[in-house]
């Protein structure tokens, strides 16, 4: 909410907000730092109580392949319009994954990286081209998501992701 009203589908001024945290963050440098403290939190003491941690969020989150996990985090310009695309679709873009075995991932993380370049093909559709500019606000967002592959392997998938959204949301 923005002044007491609500700015309904897609809440701007969060997004702007969001955005600009995620790229400060970046630009800052703290994406090592952070990651290398994540490494030593896995690595260090705590690190049983945050694998039961992870292993009761799993459990949780667990259900249908054919549905996303609902506590999945989804990007920052995620709609409604973005979920009923990739309903559609996301069941034929398994099916061809599944063809090919050389990708290495499995579904359930090649789906998220996948996912986020097809959102991102609807949210910026005036990228016409895959380069630099687009490709460091899905770097940013990829990082600010948390996942948990390194975006040199998720680049391909959210490229893949990319280029099906663009026959989709723009023909």
């Amino acid at each position: 909410m923005a002044n007491g009203k609500n700015q309904g589908e897609g809440n701007v001024a969060s997004d702007a907000r969001y955005r600009a945290g995620a790229r400060r963050f970046v630009d800052e440098g703290r994406v090592a730092d952070a990651a290398a403290d994540a490494r030593a939190a896995v690595d260090g003491p705590e690190a049983d109580e945050l694998r039961a941690a992870e292993r009761r969020g799993k459990a949780a989150v667990a259900e249908d392949d054919d549905r996303d996990h609902e506590l999945d985090p989804v990007p920052s310009f995620w709609t409604p319009l973005h979920q009923s695309g990739w309903d559609r679709i996301k069941a034929a873009v398994k099916l061809a994954m599944g063809s090919h075995p050389s990708v290495g991932l499995d579904w359930d993380l090649a789906r998220q990286a996948i996912r986020l370049g097809y959102g991102a093909a609807a949210y910026w559709p005036d990228d016409k081209e895959w380069g630099e500019p687009l490709e460091g606000r899905l770097r940013a967002e990829w990082f600010a998501l948390g996942h948990d592959i390194p975006w040199d392997e998720a680049r391909k998938l959210v490229r893949y992701g990319w280029d099906i959204g663009r026959k989709d949301f723009v023909g």
